[in-house]
């Protein structure tokens, strides 16, 4: 570990920088709606603008790649579809096997004569419908309709599955493929003796089945990202059997091929029309806002149009004002998804920031306000007031568990990247490194993501800016830790935004891991500014 003097050294370069001042050369200011509007970008984020997929594909395009790179370690199966169905409470249902044989014998002839993808929509729209036991829901065809531009990739299922005939409503996307060489998966020859394997030897390595698990994550990521929800079902279907996918911020799990006579599907489609909206992975904390009075105000404090939808999340009986329309989530499929809004508070009357995400539970890791309760009492610099902070309930993921959380803070109504001038910029980072360096020093907290997306700033009235250091939620108490654990069991997993991560940690391996530590941290606010000036 470098010693504790050079990092003070290399962190004082930066807080002993007075951004306000008014002497000597300034860049001049830049429009107020100009510059980069970007966030924290997961690993392998590799898209591109969109084409049509139905066309076998001679190379996998560096949209799909993206997806498919940030899956590929997360599948879990292949896994029994009578397994599968315990995601969904059981349905006590007459005659629902009846109506599968029934919606079988209808589909089977159309399967057997189709000629291309194309002449497989209409007939398995009817199978679908056939085997609800209620309108709950309806299945359309929707191959023809870009629903969305998400992230560089045309989003274009095949089959939509709406809440009722409310197409605004959206509860899964399914892609069909003709051609069986389009699965990503295949099964192995033992798996009807044991109804979970492990997933090595799954998944295929072609370019055509790489091309289509990228596009179905493609799907279930926008999915969840449009949406407040906590999982998306998905399907794929081919000519002869299809697989029931469920995707959620750890991973995604897949079902073995399922033939459209297998009983066990169709009770899948009795149980997913009956379950509730949450249990079909709707955030039921989240409602359509329903406002008697003070409307025109909150509508002033939020700089929302008259019309502009807006929702309420309740947290512990509070209730949350947001606009609906503040940008989609991640456009990472798996991880934290951290989203952040501004929020009017019903009880306070006034307008706070309100962050979303979904941690991981592990022994090294503290809820985030416990972390900024900490740094409150060591009196560290340029953090955000704290307001209030909830763990909800734990939700058992494909490979860890993560629970979904929420923590509300003082409101800062600007990016690191809405700066005017250089100095400023300089000087809101500076700012953040003196919250680094006292949360190090005083509290023993090592924050461990220093990235553009985790630093914000306001304008105090006299003018100057004044910047802050938030999302600790991957910090590490220090002090605490060290009293349970060994130093390399607290920092041999690096943490952090893949590209202001220090250089070491990219070259550590897991035969050779590194120690990460607060020096690492200095030395990704230069890659930030780097960054930053390119």
């Amino acid at each position: 570990m470098q010693s504790t003097e050079t990092g003070e050294q290399r962190s004082g370069d930066i807080s002993s920088f007075d951004g306000n001042a008014s002497s000597g050369p300034v860049t001049p200011p830049r429009p107020k709606d100009g510059g980069p509007k970007i966030g924290s970008t997961p690993i392998a984020n590799h898209r591109a603008v969109s084409s049509e997929l139905n066309a076998i594909p001679e190379k996998l395009e560096s949209r799909m790649a993206g997806f498919h790179a940030e899956i590929t370690r997360r599948v879990v199966g292949p896994i029994d579809v009578k397994h599968f169905n315990k995601f969904l409470p059981a349905v006590q249902s007459t005659g629902t096997e009846h109506n599968g044989v029934e919606a079988y014998q209808k589909l089977q002839p159309e399967m057997e004569t189709a000629k291309n993808e194309g002449d497989m929509y209409g007939a398995l729209v009817n199978y679908l419908n056939d085997l609800r036991p209620s309108e709950n829901i309806s299945f359309c065809d929707k191959h023809h309709k870009i629903l969305r531009v998400f992230d560089g990739v045309d989003i274009k299922p095949d089959i939509m599955v709406f809440h009722g005939n409310d197409e605004a409503t959206i509860e899964a996307m399914f892609e069909v493929k003709y051609h069986e060489e389009d699965d990503p998966f295949h099964d192995r020859s033992d798996f009807q003796r044991d109804p979970v394997h492990d997933r090595s030897n799954f998944q295929r390595d072609s370019i055509r089945s790489k091309s289509t698990l990228g596009q179905i994550t493609s799907y279930a990521t926008c999915h969840q990202a449009l949406e407040f929800r906590t999982h998306a079902f998905s399907a794929l279907i081919f000519r002869n059997y299809m697989r029931l996918l469920r995707f959620d911020r750890s991973g995604v799990v897949v079902t073995g091929e399922i033939l459209f006579d297998e009983p066990s599907l169709f009770d899948f489609f009795c149980r997913f029309p009956s379950a509730t909206p949450a249990e079909r992975g709707r955030d039921s904390t989240v409602t359509a806002a329903n406002l008697s009075c003070q409307t025109e105000e909150i509508r002033r404090l939020l700089n929302c149009k008259e019309k502009a939808p807006l929702l309420t999340i309740s947290i512990d009986r509070k209730e949350y004002i947001i606009l609906k329309e503040q940008g989609p989530g991640s456009t990472s499929p798996i991880g934290r998804s951290t989203r952040c809004f501004k929020a009017y508070c019903l009880e306070k009357k006034r307008v706070i920031l309100l962050k979303d995400s979904w941690r991981v539970v592990s022994p090294n890791l503290q809820p985030e306000h416990e972390i900024y309760e900490k740094l409150r009492k060591a009196k560290v610099q340029n953090i955000p007031e704290l307001w209030y902070g909830k763990t909800d309930h734990a939700i058992k993921l494909t490979s860890r568990t993560h629970r979904h959380y929420r923590i509300v803070l003082e409101y800062l109504p600007f990016r690191l990247e809405e700066f005017e001038i250089t100095r400023e910029m300089i000087a809101i980072v500076r700012d953040a490194s003196i919250a680094h360096r006292d949360a190090a020093i005083e509290a023993k907290v090592a924050h461990r993501d220093i990235s553009n997306g985790n630093i914000m700033f306001k304008r105090n009235l006299d003018g100057n800016v004044q910047g802050f250091l938030i999302d600790w939620d991957l910090s590490l108490d220090l002090a605490k830790i060290l009293r349970k654990y060994s130093l390399s069991v607290c920092y041999c997993n690096a943490q952090g935004t893949w590209k202001f991560l220090a250089i070491r940690l990219l070259e550590s391996t897991d035969e050779e891991p590194v120690i990460q530590n607060r020096i690492d941290d200095v030395e990704s606010f230069y890659h930030l500014i780097l960054w930053m000036a390119l």
